[in-house]
């Protein structure tokens, strides 16, 4: 068992006074084996009880999740499809949410097909970017 080194008060060389640390007591207890054992009675609890309320259920906390049904097909592939449809159409409208401002001024503008395919190349290779990163 260690014991702590005791804090005592003194005055300074310049009149102020100061907590110092003195070196720590000998081991008091160690060496003629004594034991302190400690009974506490309390009359009010240390730590309050905690109210008595019910506890919340899980959909109190979460709430429940809408799945979405697919709708019943004996053909794999037609199930496939009708993801690989819904896949597209989110990208398409991701796509057009990012580069609306761009979408509509090339829209408007006059310049060639050339320039315009080029501009809309880059605007695919950056959404690109963004959706892999």
């Amino acid at each position: 068992m260690q014991t702590c080194a005791p804090l005592t008060k003194k005055v300074n060389e310049e009149g102020v006074e100061e907590e110092v640390e003195e070196p720590e007591f000998d081991k008091v207890f160690e060496d003629p084996r004594t034991y302190v054992h400690i009974k506490l009675t309390l009359n009010n609890p240390a730590v309050p009880p905690v109210a008595s309320k019910p506890e919340p259920g899980p959909s109190e906390i979460v709430p429940v999740k809408q799945f979405i049904t697919w709708p019943y097909s004996k053909d794999p592939c037609d199930d496939f499809g009708k993801q690989v449809t819904l896949a597209v159409e989110s990208l398409a409208k991701e796509f057009c949410t990012m580069f609306r401002k761009q979408i509509d001024d090339m829209a408007s503008s006059e310049e060639n097909l050339e320039n315009l395919t080029k501009k809309f190349e880059d605007l695919k290779k950056e959404f690109f970017y963004e959706i892999n990163t």
